[in-house]
């Protein structure tokens, strides 16, 4: 795995207790990453993430600018909602309320960052409820019934742009398979070509007297 700390966003550390359970070892491997929405403004979401006890989530996504990292991806942070969920998942808090479109920049955080993960977890891809889920989505791992992102997440933007991703990635190694192939049949010719001009070397050095003495022989 690489860095566990996302290029892409500021780094606010979170309060230093608020993550982990006894017998669970972290950093650990992630399977996806669930969105909430935050139900508040910035301001309140950075006080409640510096509280002792308080719930935590490894980004922050404002309204507006960069993303905001509290904790390493893989730290079993306290947001969604059942302690099976945050040793799955890691979580990212989106600033504003049930109701509220995200922004563009919202988006294009959400975009990256799913990117960033697929690329550092290795994951297949990112895809709807199997590493791309939304609080709502966590009862199946023991957690409370909530509204909790509240429609708010625009998977039909964020999806099709991380598919496409994958696409590019996918034609980009099909041309490196080709390429390789290309250069294996160059290279068996070149080695085939170098035999057999070995072999005719071989064949003039052994008959070389009878070749000069033919020659010799030829009418002037």
């Amino acid at each position: 795995m690489s860095d566990r700390w996302f290029s892409k966003a500021v780094r606010e550390p979170g309060h230093p207790s608020a993550h982990g359970y006894d017998g669970e070892a972290e950093p650990a491997p992630k399977a996806g990453l669930v969105d909430h929405s935050a139900e508040g403004p910035l301001s309140v979401m950075r006080r409640i993430i510096q509280a002792p006890g308080s719930p935590s989530w490894t980004f922050s996504n404002p309204k507006a600018g960069k993303l905001i990292q509290h904790y390493p991806r893989g730290t079993h942070i306290w947001a969604n909602g059942s302690k099976m969920a945050n040793v799955a998942f890691d979580a990212c808090e989106s600033e504003g309320m049930a109701g509220e479109a995200l922004t563009d920049s919202q988006t294009q955080n959400l975009i990256d960052l799913g990117r960033w993960y697929v690329e550092c977890e290795g994951w297949q891809g990112f895809r709807r409820q199997i590493e791309a889920w939304e609080h709502n989505e966590m009862t199946r791992f023991g957690a409370a019934p909530t509204a909790c992102p509240s429609d708010r997440i625009p998977w039909d933007i964020i999806i099709p742009a991380l598919e496409e991703d994958m696409v590019s990635q996918a034609d980009f190694d099909a041309f490196v398979e080709q390429q390789k192939a290309i250069n294996d049949f160059q290279n068996k010719a070149l080695t085939d070509l170098k035999a057999a001009i070995d072999l005719l070397s071989g064949i003039a050095v052994k008959h070389q007297a009878e070749i000069e003495a033919l020659l010799a022989a030829q009418p002037k």
